[in-house]
């Protein structure tokens, strides 16, 4: 498995995630919020994204879980904001 981090404005294109073996999405929903003025829902119909779950992570012991969302990139072809 491969983890790779994205600005929350980047383009998600479908083909060039299935080249780099990229088969889902792992979101920080707050940061999305933050950072984009977008909740999770807009995020995923405007990337054709699919929600698979979502998961409650502690990174950091001082702020307690945070929300992600874990998620399936749209078919190929398709392209995001």
């Amino acid at each position: 498995m491969r983890v790779e981090w994205a600005a929350p404005n980047t383009l998600f294109v479908r083909d060039d995630m299935a080249r780099r073996g990229i088969k889902y999405l792992l979101i920080n929903t707050e940061f999305l919020a933050a950072h984009t003025g977008r909740t999770l829902e807009q995020w995923l119909a405007a990337n054709h994204a699919e929600l698979i779950r979502t998961i409650p992570l502690t990174l950091r012991a001082s702020r307690g879980p945070v929300d992600w969302a874990l998620a399936k990139p749209g078919p190929a072809g398709t392209k995001g904001l």
